[in-house]
């Protein structure tokens, strides 16, 4: 038991974006965090999609967090990662049957989560997630216009995000960036 909480533990300090500068740090347990708050707020409470959230990134504690360029560019990479995890996750018993709706539901929100971890770090300044961000808009865009209707609380999240993102103004002499 205490072999498989330290591993679970351990899937939670697993450092994300570490492939390019950005200000602070996330790990995975902060990811995970933040996308149960987005999810409850969009789309309601959903015990089955909470316990998703939560474990989604755990067996990165082995495998590293893979940047999504890298799965993006090797389909074979992808899937690899994607059967150790599935192996990890089994083994931890945090393995979790969505439906098509819930998990379509929680890669929206993964996503989306992490368009606003670039939205945060561009207000700090950090123009290094432009590239990011417009990659994240792009895949959301294609995989999930058919699964959620247009108009609704996580469209109109995406849209006001993008938005902003655009009208974002850097002061180059403030450190820490602000919208003018």
């Amino acid at each position: 038991m205490i072999e498989r909480m330290n591993d679970i533990y351990a899937g939670g300090n697993v450092r994300r974006h570490h492939n390019y500068p950005i200000v602070g740090q996330q790990d995975v347990a902060q990811h995970s965090w933040r996308m149960c708050m987005l999810y409850v707020e969009l789309f309601g409470y959903d015990d089955g999609a909470i316990r998703w959230i939560l474990g989604h990134d755990v067996a990165e504690y082995k495998t590293g967090d893979v940047p999504a360029n890298a799965k993006w560019r090797s389909p074979i990479l992808a899937q690899e990662l994607n059967r150790l995890a599935r192996e990890d996750m089994d083994r931890l018993g945090l393995t979790i049957e969505l439906s098509e709706t819930i998990f379509m539901r929680c890669k929206f929100v993964d996503r989306m989560e992490h368009m606003l971890f670039c939205f945060e770090q561009r207000r700090l300044g950090n123009r290094n997630v432009d590239r990011v961000f417009n990659k994240l808009m792009q895949v959301i865009l294609k995989g999930m216009t058919s699964v959620m209707p247009q108009g609704s609380p996580p469209w109109e999240l995406f849209y006001d995000t993008v938005r902003e993102y655009g009208n974002m103004r850097i002061n180059p002499g403030h450190a820490g960036g602000y919208r003018e």
